[in-house]
């Protein structure tokens, strides 16, 4: 449910708050809130709002636990893919949940020389 406000003047404050999800941001005019408000509705309620908690509380190493286990191990690269991950288990990015690994720490991670 969106919600606009007057904080002062030419200050408008549209919160949607929906499942525990909420956004807030300030607008200079009430007609920009309330459009505001109406995408970020249409986000949360409709096809493009994505809930990330799942991913926040999951580990690199236990998605790589996951994907071992669901591997289809009859395949010729079923080997490889195997020696992928436990490569991935045993960087310091394992112990990492999947949400906060970002492009900037594999190239970091991708600059440090293999041993």
């Amino acid at each position: 449910m969106a919600t606009v406000w007057e904080r002062g003047p030419y200050q408008f404050c549209a919160r949607v708050r929906r499942n525990g999800v909420s956004e807030t941001r300030t607008f200079e005019t009430r007609s920009q809130a309330e459009r505001w408000a109406a995408v970020i509705e249409g986000k949360v309620v409709g096809d493009e709002y994505e809930d990330r908690r799942e991913a926040r509380e999951t580990s690199l190493s236990q998605a790589c636990d996951w994907m071992a286990e669901h591997l289809d191990r009859s395949r010729s690269d079923a080997k490889n893919k195997l020696s992928k991950l436990r490569y991935w288990q045993g960087t310091h990015l394992a112990q990492w949940s999947l949400l906060s690994i970002r492009p900037s720490d594999l190239v970091d991670w991708r600059r440090v020389p293999v041993r």
